[in-house]
């Protein structure tokens, strides 16, 4: 994943991280304008990230290719000082069924994963537990994940904010049920055609009153691709 850093702070913290060998974590800024932002002005959860490579541009930004490798819960900023430590740990990820998750997955290494399921698996659900993972059934009337339902417990469990990276088909059931709240996208300039897969499984829209509003809060040029922060607009018929 390709990532653009400009400010200051963020180059030195750069710097250092790669010669010291060490991993970053990356909280995105609910406002990309504010300059100095502070613990309230991120999103709490981020990710541990990889610098695999890092360019250096005549203006004395950056550009970075990473890998993340874990979910982060920004627990406290102890300082805006690159160099110091601030505290975040691993958060639970979130899978949408038991079953096809296997005990010998990585994701399930370090433990305090949490797996939601429609249906229930006595056997796969000890093993997973032998994995240190919590698995949670909660299917609907169609026998699927109840997303609905796995946004209250998450929310019971005071995970307040969740980052999803997913398929076409979970992105439109989310969508459908209203359960998004902001979409970050990544474009590409490129142009594959009416037949490639799109971002939502959706019903086709018979009127321009159908479709589903954005409010751009953020658009940024990452390389050739161009990054945007869109707020979806709620629905009022729900």
């Amino acid at each position: 994943m390709p990532l653009a850093v400009a400010r200051e702070s963020s180059v030195r913290l750069i710097d250092d991280a790669i010669a010291g060998g060490k991993l970053i974590a990356v909280f995105t800024q609910r406002d990309a304008t504010v300059e100095e932002p502070k613990q309230e002005d991120l999103f709490r959860v981020g990710t541990a990230t990889h610098i695999h490579k890092m360019f250096k541009l005549p203006d004395g930004s950056l550009r970075l290719i990473v890998q993340g490798l874990a979910r982060l819960t920004l627990d406290q900023v102890v300082s805006t000082d690159p160099s110091a430590l601030n505290r975040a740990t691993k958060t639970m990820p979130c899978r949408r069924n038991a079953v096809y998750v296997s005990p010998a997955a990585r994701i399930l290494a370090g433990g305090g994963a949490l797996i939601f399921a429609a249906r229930d698996d006595a056997e796969k659900r000890r093993r997973l537990a032998d994995c240190g993972a919590e698995v949670v059934v909660l299917p609907n009337a169609a026998g699927k994940v109840d997303l609905a339902a796995l946004m209250r417990e998450l929310g019971r469990r005071e995970i307040n904010e969740l980052h999803v990276e997913a398929g076409f088909k979970l992105n439109g059931s989310l969508l459908a049920e209203d359960l998004i709240d902001e979409l970050l996208i990544y474009l590409a300039p490129g142009i594959l055609g009416d037949r490639a897969q799109g971002m939502f499984n959706l019903p086709q829209a018979s009127s321009l009153g159908e479709r589903r509003a954005l409010e751009f809060r953020d658009e940024q040029r990452v390389g050739a691709d161009l990054r945007i922060l869109a707020r979806v607009v709620r629905n009022p018929a729900k």
